[in-house]
């Protein structure tokens, strides 16, 4: 593969993997909400977890790839700080199973980058406004709802994530589209 092919695949993998992970905060939400029953376990609170569990997996490793692409873009014009964000973010994805932890650490490598890619310019600068703010907000939102599995905190966490992997999505789409248009 060429490199204009592998920074595509890149985008594709980023657009993927947040969907996935879109889709899994709404199941979450969803069922949470509307069908769990803390007083007992049914087969189905355990095939939805699996469910939940093999997606948010399969999320993961496609944003693994995703983050890798978005920032191998503009890893030149990033710096140190997008260095760093870069290496938190990916040490955060992939320590991903470890919990709430990993997953702040991985906010916090993801905000470093949209700081730092903010500064660059090579991403338009709504998206990279949305990553910082997602991710913020969905490290705040993630360590205020440990152990709470539901409530207001449950909507906002899912509300924070959707814009967070949203952006996401958008930065993965316009790598796609640009590796596209290089490409000819």
């Amino acid at each position: 593969m060429s490199p204009p092919q592998l920074l595509k695949a890149g985008g594709m993998a980023a657009v993927l993997g947040s969907a996935l992970l879109i889709i899994v905060g709404l199941i979450s939400v969803v069922y949470l909400s509307f069908f769990f029953s803390p007083s007992a376990v049914s087969e189905a609170d355990i095939l939805v977890s699996q469910a939940r569990s093999f997606l948010a997996f399969l999320g993961r490793t496609l944003l693994v790839l995703g983050l890798i692409g978005l920032y191998v873009r503009q890893s030149e014009d990033t710096g140190i700080l997008g260095l760093i964000g870069f290496l938190i973010a990916f040490l955060g994805l992939v320590a991903g199973p470890g919990g709430a932890g990993a997953a702040l650490f991985a906010d916090v490598g993801w905000a470093l980058l949209g700081v730092a890619s903010l500064r660059a310019g090579l991403y338009p600068r709504t998206i990279t406004v949305l990553l910082i703010i997602g991710a913020i907000i969905s490290g705040v939102t993630n360590g205020l709802t440990i152990g709470v599995p539901s409530g207001i905190l449950l909507y906002a966490d899912t509300v924070a994530s959707i814009v967070f992997y949203g952006s996401i999505a958008w930065l993965g789409y316009m790598l796609w589209v640009e590796t596209d248009i290089v490409a000819e």
